[in-house]
Formats: structure tokens, C-alpha cells, sequence
């Protein structure tokens, strides 16, 4: 998988945050929309 500097600086957001798993999910689940990036689709 290719990095993606912009989806680690907003999971460290959330980490400082202290959201818990279930809202780290909601943003994974959000990635495809994000990005729309067809290495996504395989999940």
C-alpha cells in the first residue's frame, strides 16, 4: 500500500484525541470515499 501522509497525520490527530477504536473504524470505513483509491476496494 502506497503511504498516505494525509490519512497518518489525521490517525495521529485522533490518537491525541483519545477517540476511541470505534471512531478510528468510521474514518477507515470513510477511506474509499476519501480517496477513492481502487487499493481500498480489496477490503
Amino acid at each position: 500500500m502506497p503511504e498516505l501522509p494525509e490519512v497518518q497525520s489525521m490517525i495521529d490527530s485522533l490518537i491525541e484525541q483519545n477517540c476511541t477504536n470505534h471512531t478510528i473504524i468510521d474514518v477507515w470505513t470513510q477511506m474509499p470515499k476519501l480517496f477513492k483509491n481502487a487499493t481500498f476496494d480489496k477490503f
